[in-house]
């Protein structure tokens, strides 16, 4: 938790949109693996990791990096953070280029081509969770009505 909070600080995305990203991926697994060979929590290739790990100084000690939960997250956080960037915040892009690939993405002109499925299942989880925020008791309700 630690460390969705501090890199989503870091990276400026909402915390609670990198809790729905995990969800949608692993379900909260860090040792799933995906049957392309994604690893851990947020589901990354090994290729992908290490672009990441050397675009953003992170250490690389190949795909072991990526079965660690707290690497594993930062790795991902700055991924989405990359591509929100390179998507210029459209999140149709963005959230389809994060499960889809960004090349992929870059070959569709049109938004209605767009993968639908997955940017919905983490839309999904996303209201799902701010509503179970909203209307916990507590400290959570009392900061989110301060926002």
């Amino acid at each position: 938790t630690k460390t969705i909070i501090n890199q989503a600080k870091k990276y400026e995305v909402d915390p609670i949109f990198i809790l729905s990203m995990i969800a949608t991926e692993s379900g909260f697994n860090p040792e799933a693996l995906g049957t392309s060979g994604e690893i851990g929590l947020m589901q990354l290739m090994p290729a992908t990791g290490e672009s990441v790990a050397k675009t953003f100084g992170y250490k690389w000690r190949g795909s072991k990096t990526l079965k660690d939960p707290i690497n594993n997250i930062k790795l991902g956080v700055a991924y989405v953070s990359h591509l929100r960037e390179y998507f210029d915040n459209n999140p149709q892009r963005y959230i389809s280029a994060y499960n889809s690939g960004p090349g992929k993405i870059m070959r569709i002109e049109e938004s209605e081509k767009l993968p639908k499925v997955y940017p919905k299942k983490v839309l999904k989880y996303y209201l799902d969770f701010y509503k179970k925020l909203s209307s916990s008791k507590g400290p959570v309700k009392v900061a989110m009505n301060s926002l």
